[in-house]
């Protein structure tokens, strides 16, 4: 089975170069620590709210590599606790804004549902979603007790606090949770400069107070690709590879990943697919210390899992 309700030309994130577009669509993927195995299944025709289904499961690790002990590591903590909810999250099916929440699912190897609806199945769930926005969360705990929690950064956040066992993906002492809340931040900012790209790409134009029948919205998205290609993002790159340079490892600390790494690394891919046919190829190529960065993380055994390298 393969997810058809979109195409790989009209949002971020899908068709992207290290693993091949729809690859894991319409896939029941069962892993663990001992056993990476994929499974095929045949699924529901798209028509139906299950056509958009992807279930990734991992098992609980008994330590977890995917964050190294570094200087501030002795001043973190994390909540870990004992009963393990079901957690369903559901997005669109391409990586987007919730990759980073799914990365921070396979990192910490927390089991959880990820439910991946198709684009003309979107308005039935809309009114059912705490903002008529997705990516949402649904948390239900062994009691009973559900909450459906919205706001990728802040799953984000949850993610690392509630399963981290190593406490490291987002620390709590003071001086290292400014560095980390910093770049999150400075991903946020570099995404408001990609996002009206994407939406006047998507006919959302409206979104602007702009008609339907826009005449000038090529003419238009040329010039925002264009500036977005040539000025934007070459800025951000140049302060990302400073950081780069000065941390020696990871964005913010040498031996220690982050949910920062796990933010920014969605929106490098974005950038390195060429932002789905809307900007130019070869934008990374002049920056090959995020290149580096991003090739270390992919060497990290649970994101390598995810990315099926």
């Amino acid at each position: 089975f393969e997810s058809r309700a979109f195409s790989p030309t009209l949002l971020p994130g899908q068709g992207l170069s290290r693993a091949a577009p729809g690859k894991r669509q319409g896939v029941v993927k069962r892993m663990t620590a001992a056993n990476s195995a994929t499974s095929s299944y045949s699924l529901p025709p798209s028509g139906g709210l299950l056509g958009g289904l992807f279930i990734h499961v991992a098992g609980r690790p008994a330590s977890s590599s995917s964050s190294s002990s570094s200087s501030s590591s002795s001043s973190s903590s994390s909540i870990v606790q004992s009963e393990m909810p079901s957690l369903k999250l559901t997005y669109f099916p391409f990586e987007g804004i919730a990759e980073k929440v799914r990365l921070a699912f396979a990192v910490t190897e927390t089991p959880f549902e990820d439910f991946r609806v198709p684009r003309e199945e979107w308005p039935n769930l809309k009114e059912t979603t705490p903002f008529g926005q997705i990516p949402v969360l649904e948390i239900t705990e062994d009691d009973g007790k559900t909450k459906a929690l919205a706001e990728s950064g802040a799953m984000l956040r949850y993610i690392a606090r509630r399963f981290d066992k190593t406490g490291t993906l987002y620390p709590i002492d003071p001086e290292s949770l400014a560095e980390v809340e910093e770049m999150l931040h400075l991903a946020d900012d570099l995404w408001r400069e990609v996002l009206p790209l994407f939406l006047m790409k998507n006919g959302k134009q409206f979104k602007f107070g702009l008609p339907a029948d826009w005449k000038e919205k090529d003419e238009v998205m040329s010039t925002l690709a264009n500036h977005l290609a040539t000025v934007e993002f070459p800025k951000y790159m140049k302060s990302f590879t400073a950081r780069l340079e000065k941390t020696g490892g990871y964005v913010c600390f040498a031996d220690q990943m982050t949910i920062a790494d796990l933010q920014w690394l969605p929106i490098c891919r974005l950038f390195e697919s060429q932002g789905m046919g809307t900007l130019p190829a070869g934008l990374m190529d002049p920056f090959p210390v995020v290149k580096a960065w991003m090739n270390k993380m992919y060497e990290n055994p649970q994101i390598r899992k995810w990315y099926e390298l």
